[in-house]
């Protein structure tokens, strides 16, 4: 009887959370989506019914077209992401160390990221030539930005309790910044590589796209000039999952590193 009662309560909790809520409207958006195309309330050519996209998904994989621009695509994500981490952590860091600067930049650094940084594509272009090199300095012209300014802001939030008890225990510097402030500013940290991954991402997408050189945003521009309704939808729909794959694989890392 006890064990009913467990599995009653363990699956009231299921289907009363969140996840299940949203997969729930999700699945009703798609069948509505469907039964209004099927029915000819929205025409095929401007919105691709679920069904045609899934099939469309097959084929393309099967060709192994969206299998080679995935992999690329993922190749400069995952490049760009990485020097960003680096990069962005380090130098937010050292405008927290050095009061004066953090004061001085940060203002600007804000200012920079809500700039519309795709319209110095020729910029880009000038420097870098018609290369991966651009994508990767235009995405990490965004991703990095993010992750400097939360990084020097999860510092700066650290409650004084916290460095309290360090200090007394006489712990080293280095102990102080790795056990100590760090994991208190993780959250903070956090929020700003979700930002860098999701505007990074766009960045490379759209410029894929401009410059033609491969990937799932050259994908796109490659099926819609062909006016392949439900193949675009296809590799849109790759995109968003993949950005959907990415922010529940960061937050996993996030509890891990809260918690470990």
């Amino acid at each position: 009887m006890r064990f009913v009662s467990a599995v009653h309560r363990r699956l009231s909790r299921f289907v009363r959370s969140p996840e299940v809520a949203g997969l729930v409207w999700l699945v009703a958006l798609l069948a509505l989506l469907e039964l209004s195309v099927g029915m000819g309330w929205v025409a095929k050519w401007v919105i691709a019914p679920p069904s045609g996209i899934y099939e469309a998904t097959i084929d393309l994989f099967s060709e192994g077209v969206l299998t080679d621009s995935l992999l690329l695509t993922l190749g400069l994500v995952g490049v760009t992401m990485s020097i960003a981490i680096v990069v962005g952590i380090t130098a937010g860091f050292l405008l927290f160390r050095f009061r004066d600067f953090g004061i001085a930049y940060e203002p600007w650094l804000g200012a920079l990221f809500a700039s519309p940084l795709p319209l110095a594509y020729p910029i880009f272009l000038v420097l870098f030539g018609r290369s991966y090199t651009t994508i990767v300095a235009m995405a990490l012209a965004y991703a990095t930005i993010s992750i400097i300014i939360n990084t020097r802001e999860g510092l700066m939030g650290i409650s004084p309790v916290l460095i309290n008890v360090g200090r007394s225990f006489n712990v080293s510097p280095r102990t102080m910044l790795w056990k100590i402030m760090f994991p208190a500013a993780i959250p903070t940290i956090f929020a700003g590589i979700r930002l860098g991954l999701i505007y990074g991402l766009l960045a490379i997408v759209a410029v894929e796209f401009l410059t033609d050189l491969g990937g799932l945003g050259r994908l796109v521009s490659d099926l819609n000039f062909r006016f392949k309704v439900p193949e675009t939808y296809s590799a849109i729909a790759i995109i968003v999952l993949l950005s959907a794959l990415f922010f529940l694989g960061l937050a996993r890392v996030e509890r891990w590193l809260r918690y470990r």
